[in-house]
């Protein structure tokens, strides 16, 4: 446990990343765990780059110690591993001189020998369980949790090639990207230029960093991330729009299989919509009115409706939900709407879009937003309709 509790902390727990909020640590006298981006948001520093934002969206802005906890705030558990540090460690080109060797050597060699990296010139000084990048060729192609390291002696068979020591990697840590992270994209997010030297990157950058690191294609959702049974959603109420969001001008992209991309669509957009049908009856039910709850229906298979869920308030009046799913953790909002749902959206009250993230978790979250969040001075026409009358004229 950190001594220092206006320090940022963070862990890995079921794939999900968690950061202290130091105000809410203070005030209860020991590290406060939050989800992380979904409760801190994102800042931009001088460059452009976004990091994450040190206090939680109920403590900032705030003068005084919250009264209470945040709903969702969390404790260090058993198996919780805190990342001091975000080391690049290079691979040389001599010894690996192709990436099939560097593949066979993280999966295989390196795994039957204990975890270890035997090294010729010490190049590492960290601390236990810090997150090393590993680089080959200008990409990022893998990572693992460093846990100690030791020197050699002579009369050890790896002296004579000229290896003085090793570093031993944490048990089953090891990871190799299917999708190589572009030095160029380091870059733009992390201002860093990727060489033979080993560099560092800040802890506050870590939310980007996963996004990156969690190599799934993003709307691609496996047989066990859709047991609706499993799940409970976690609304984020703390949170405003801020601007449009910057692309980078490169990507990780690969070639992509848009068969498979339009069914993984389709079935992440299917569970987001029963995700809230569930959320909404629940809802409902816990409130004693049992008779709107069984009203509640997904209506999306009518798309002149220009939403997918009908439900309704406390008072018995009609809440049209326009549901928005995403598999990964949430970085930005990215969605697309027709003209008739964002009139819909500018014109009616009852009309609100719910944001789903992180639906491969067990607790994804929940964003609502409404029209006045979503406007023409933050929304961005991406096609056209023609319609033109025409005649041909005689020759």
């Amino acid at each position: 446990m950190s001594q220092d509790l206006n320090r940022s902390l963070y862990f890995w727990r079921n794939r999900d990343l968690y950061k202290t909020c130091p105000s809410c640590s203070v005030a209860y006298g020991q590290d406060v765990f939050y989800n992380c981006p979904e409760y801190f948001g994102y800042r931009h520093d001088s460059k452009g780059k976004p990091f994450s934002q040190s206090r939680c969206m109920k403590c900032r802005g705030c003068s005084t110690p919250p009264e209470d906890l945040f709903e969702g705030c969390t404790f260090l558990e058993t198996n919780d591993i805190i990342i001091p540090d975000i080391r690049i460690l290079p691979l040389s080109t001599t010894i690996f001189n192709s990436y099939e060797k560097v593949k066979n050597f993280f999966l295989k060699e390196m795994p039957s020998r204990g975890n270890k990296y035997y090294y010729k010139a010490h190049n590492l000084s960290v601390e236990k369980n810090t997150l090393i990048l590993f680089q080959y060729k200008g990409n990022i192609i893998g990572y693992a949790l460093y846990e100690s390291e030791a020197t050699i002696t002579e009369n050890n068979p790896n002296y004579e090639a000229g290896y003085r020591g090793y570093y031993i990697f944490a048990e089953n840590s090891i990871k190799l990207l299917s999708s190589p992270i572009k030095g160029e994209t380091m870059f733009e997010n992390f201002s860093i230029k990727l060489s033979q030297a080993t560099s560092r990157i800040k802890l506050s950058y870590f939310p980007i960093l996963m996004e990156l690191l969690d190599d799934e294609q993003d709307d691609e959702i496996d047989e066990q991330s859709r047991n609706i049974e499993e799940k409970t959603i976690r609304e984020v109420s703390h949170f405003s729009i801020t601007g449009i969001h910057s692309f980078n001008s490169s990507t990780n992209a690969t070639v992509k299989d848009y068969i498979k991309a339009h069914k993984n669509k389709m079935a992440v957009g299917s569970l987001g919509e029963e995700l809230i049908l569930k959320y909404e009856k629940e809802i409902l039910t816990s409130i004693g009115r049992k008779d709107l709850c069984e009203k509640v229906t997904i209506v999306s298979s009518d798309a002149s409706l220009g939403y997918d869920i009908l439900s309704f308030d406390t008072t018995g009046a009609e809440i049209h939900i326009e549901v928005k799913s995403k598999a990964s953790k949430l970085k930005y909002f990215d969605f697309y709407i027709s003209d008739n749902e964002y009139q819909k959206l500018k014109t009616s009250s009852n009309h609100i879009i719910y944001y789903l993230s992180n639906l491969r978790s067990c607790n994804p979250f929940l964003f609502k937003l409404d029209g006045e969040m979503i406007n023409d001075s933050n929304i961005k026409p991406v096609l056209y309709r023609v319609t033109l009358d025409y005649e041909i004229e005689e020759y």
